[in-house]
Parts: C-alpha cells; sequence; structure tokens
C-alpha cells in the first residue's frame, strides 16, 4: 500500500490489490473523479481484475484524473484495509490537491460514492440507484443483496446519507423500474 501512495504523491498511475478490493490511478487533469464499481456478476471474472476501473474511457477522454475503487466481491466497500487506504489518502492531503473532486458509482458503487463522499469535503456526488445503507436493522424490507447483510454494518462509512453530508452538491439518478 505505501508504495501506492508514493505513486500518486507523484501522480504517477498506480494500481493496489486489497484482500477484497482493489484501486487504480490515472492521472489527468486538476479534476478528480473517484469511481466505484457497481455490483456486479460474481461468475464473470472479468469485473474481478485490480486494474478494472469503473467509467475508466469516458473519464480518460475527457482528461480527467481517475481513482477507480473496485471489488473482487460484492462486498459494499465494507473492508477495513480499504477504509484504511482511503483515509491515508485522506491524511496526506491527496484529496485537496484537485480543484474539484467527484465520487460516481451506481448501486453498490452508488452506495459508496455517498458514503465516501466525506473524504472529500465540497465534493460532488453522482450516485445511479444507489443504496444509503443496508444495516438490517435499519432495512429488514431489503431482500435483494443477501451478501450485503453478512456484511458488518458498523463503523464508518456505513450510510451513504451521513456521508453525503459533507458533499457541495448530491446527485441521485434512479430507475423505478
Amino acid at each position: 500500500m505505501n508504495e501506492f501512495l508514493k505513486a500518486l504523491d507523484a501522480r504517477r498511475e498506480a494500481s493496489v490489490a486489497l484482500r477484497f478490493n482493489g484501486a487504480r490511478f490515472i492521472p489527468g487533469g486538476d479534476t478528480l473523479v473517484v469511481t466505484f464499481q457497481p455490483f456486479f456478476d460474481e461468475d464473470d471474472p472479468a469485473d474481478r481484475s485490480p486494474q478494472a476501473v469503473w467509467a475508466e474511457n469516458f473519464l480518460k477522454k475527457r482528461g480527467l484524473s481517475v481513482l477507480g475503487v473496485n471489488h473482487q466481491v460484492n462486498n459494499w466497500y465494507r473492508a477495513d484495509d480499504l477504509h484504511r487506504l482511503l483515509r491515508a489518502l485522506q491524511q496526506q492531503g491527496f484529496f485537496q490537491r484537485y480543484r474539484r473532486v467527484m465520487f460516481y458509482g451506481g448501486s453498490m458503487g452508488g452506495f459508496a460514492a455517498l458514503a465516501f463522499a466525506e473524504l472529500a469535503p465540497g465534493c460532488t456526488v453522482l450516485a445511479h440507484n444507489p443504496q444509503t445503507t443496508l444495516r438490517p436493522a435499519e432495512t429488514p424490507w431489503e431482500t435483494r443483496f443477501e451478501v450485503a447483510r453478512e456484511q458488518d454494518w458498523d463503523g464508518e462509512f456505513s450510510d451513504g446519507a451521513i456521508g453525503a453530508r459533507s458533499a457541495a452538491r448530491v446527485y441521485v439518478s434512479y430507475d423505478p423500474f
């Protein structure tokens, strides 16, 4: 993880693989987009690459800096090592180096975009079909994501509604069908 942090400090492209998640930085302009991969079919190994960055081509073509956070299992980004990595980035001032910071994701990734917004106060969040939390005590009616209910929903980054309070702007889109 230290080599990854050093590479980001120097604005060099870099990747890191964690136990359940991964991250890849692609340097670009003075706007940083932090993307979070959505829920995926766990039978498709292409989505589990530590190099996978959601919306990479779209964002690179626009000259944006990208920090893509992905996952090897649908864990709603609840892994402690991922939390430590993102907090380390915040503590070294990574997000403050950019004129604008956006958090972007859909479904499970939309949850993460909301929940992790507190890392860059004043950011913009774009979340498609997000959940705000899947804490069983608060969402007993939610039965679609059994694996999510097995995660530890205590601690930080567990509620998108709380994380989004730090954002300057939050855009949520959804498809009711």
